[in-house]
């Protein structure tokens, strides 16, 4: 007679949607893979330096930064800090290419000469946008039960306002429903 017992074989990571997940939601696979990918169309732009620099920042801002920035509002809070700060550095160095800055031009100075945003800041307004879109209702409500709206029936100041949600582990207020909570809150005072 068996027992029913079955083998059963955990899944360290897999790919949905062109987002690597792993078990315990660090996305260093997914870094990983996603500054690989910018090296190489780095590298691709690199070889079309021939162009005019407004088709190379149309291919930059148009086609490469769009691929480098999928999903950000879910894996841009990750703890690890060194695989963005690994994106913020090609991005800089793209910078450097495309307007033939040398090499040793600091990253904030190349920033500040250029006006662009920071990986972080892209991170930041796209979670912003995610959160407008849950309160416009133009998300299903799986992605819209993830936010909770302060409930009042009169028009007060705090009317507009997502709760925070009280999480002891710090590993939940790396989460979605949380620093969009607080993104939000922040934006619309």
């Amino acid at each position: 007679m068996t027992t029913g017992i079955v083998n059963v074989a955990w899944v360290c990571h897999t790919r949905l949607l062109g987002i690597t997940i792993d078990r315990k939601l660090t996305w260093a696979n997914h870094l990983k893979e996603l500054r690989n990918n910018f090296v190489n169309k780095l590298n691709l732009l690199k070889k079309c330096s021939f162009l005019k620099r407004k088709s190379l920042l149309d291919l930059y801002f148009k086609m490469i930064l769009p691929s480098v920035t999928y999903g950000i509002p879910i894996w841009g809070n990750c703890d690890n800090l060194d695989y963005i700060k690994s994106l913020q550095a090609l991005h800089c160095r793209v910078g450097r290419l495309i307007f033939n800055l040398p090499r040793d031009t600091p990253s904030v100075q190349v920033m500040e000469l250029l006006h662009w945003d920071s990986i972080n800041d892209v991170y930041k307004r796209r979670l912003v946008k995610l959160i407008h879109n849950i309160a416009s209702d133009n998300m299903p409500a799986m992605i819209s039960d993830s936010v909770v709206w302060r409930n009042s029936p009169y028009n007060l100041r705090g009317h507009n306002k997502a709760v925070v949600p009280r999480f002891f582990i710090y590993f939940m207020k790396n989460s979605v429903s949380y620093r969009g909570a607080v993104l939000w809150n922040c934006v619309s005072e």
